[in-house]
């Protein structure tokens, strides 16, 4: 068996081989065009049976790929975990590719989930709504900004609804026009993206099959069709998880913590983990603490002590601990039920 640390960038991969005793056989920079795996060196460099390693960077998925059809058995370095064990002073590509073939043939290499080719197809429509939406948001974020700039605030709950447009709009056409025609392009590009979302809204749904575990998700505050079918495809197998701290550790809302000695800190939230859930949840979050009684209270509480922030983090902590006890046993949301064995909120 041969072992392979494959650094890959973008325009090209720099590849170190070798034995288990740690004897290099070849140090290649790759430089990425069509056709590559097809070229005859390459067919050697891989050939069976070998182990390798690639660090899960942007841009993944076609090596991994090409990689397995070929036969090799590859395995997705965690990038944070690899370089914690690996940092080295002086850092170039072949020492991280040194590093990423040293961890895999002594066994310690840190890996993540290689989620199945159809998983990834499923979250990268999911992704691509949700890149949407955030764009949506961001346009709204900008017209409200421009609006308070001329001390203008409705207190309406869907100002980009039917009804709130005609109220914008009779505002519109009392303020100077550089605000005006600012806010009619946002409006334009709103319109633009709101068309393009309910496309591939459409898409999913003719792609997407009746799933049970996506109809229990939504019994949770605020979880919706399109929001639990893109919490499936980000998780997986909820079985992957053995308790919900490692799947709030997954979605980067843990807090970090600085420990030496007595003294012990409670930090912010680690965000080294996965963004997509990680945004979702907090979007969410003041949703389900009104629909919920219990997630209100506790919004309530944290809001008056540590500000609205981090009141969002805190229900969307007890939000995705319900994601997980849901997938786990099969059962729908019950907002009385006493979270087993976890205690995320102090």
């Amino acid at each position: 068996m041969n072992y392979i640390g494959w650094d890959l960038h973008q325009q090209f991969s720099q590849i170190v081989k070798g034995s288990k005793d740690g004897t290099k056989t070849d140090t290649v920079k790759l430089y990425h065009f069509p056709g590559m795996f097809d070229h005859p060196k390459i067919k050697e460099l891989i050939k069976p049976p070998i182990d390798v390693a690639v660090e899960a960077c942007n841009g993944w998925y076609w090596v991994v790929d090409e990689l397995e059809k070929r036969g090799a058995i590859v395995h997705l370095a965690h990038p944070l975990k690899t370089k914690l064990i690996a940092e080295a002073k002086v850092k170039t590509d072949k020492i991280d590719a040194k590093a990423l073939y040293d961890l895999l043939r002594t066994g310690f290499l840190p890996e993540s989930y290689i989620p199945s080719g159809d998983i990834r197809q499923m979250r990268e429509i999911h992704r691509h709504r949700a890149a949407l939406v955030k764009i949506r948001t961001s346009i709204k974020n900008r017209i409200h900004s421009v609006l308070a700039k001329n001390g203008i605030f409705f207190h309406i709950s869907d100002l980009f609804g039917k009804k709130g447009r005609t109220q914008l709009d009779n505002v519109l056409s009392r303020l100077p026009s550089i605000y005006s025609e600012e806010i009619n392009r946002y409006l334009t590009l709103m319109d633009t993206l709101n068309k393009e979302i309910e496309i591939i809204e459409k898409k999913i749904r003719s792609l997407v099959k009746d799933n049970p575990l996506a109809t229990l998700l939504e019994t949770i505050p605020a979880i919706g069709y399109f929001s639990a079918h893109l919490i499936l495809s980000e998780i997986g197998d909820i079985h992957r998880f053995a308790h919900p701290k490692k799947l709030v550790s997954y979605v980067g809302l843990n807090p970090g913590v600085d420990k030496s000695g007595k003294h012990h800190y409670n930090l912010p939230i680690t965000k080294q983990g996965n963004t997509w859930l990680r945004w979702l949840l907090i979007q969410i979050a003041p949703i389900a603490a009104r629909k919920d009684r219990r997630l209100g209270v506790l919004y309530d509480r944290i809001s008056k002590r540590k500000g609205a922030n981090t009141a969002k983090v805190a229900v969307a902590r007890e939000i995705l601990v319900a994601v997980f006890w849901v997938l786990k046993k099969q059962e729908s949301y019950c907002p009385k039920s006493v979270t087993p064995g976890i205690t995320l909120i102090s």
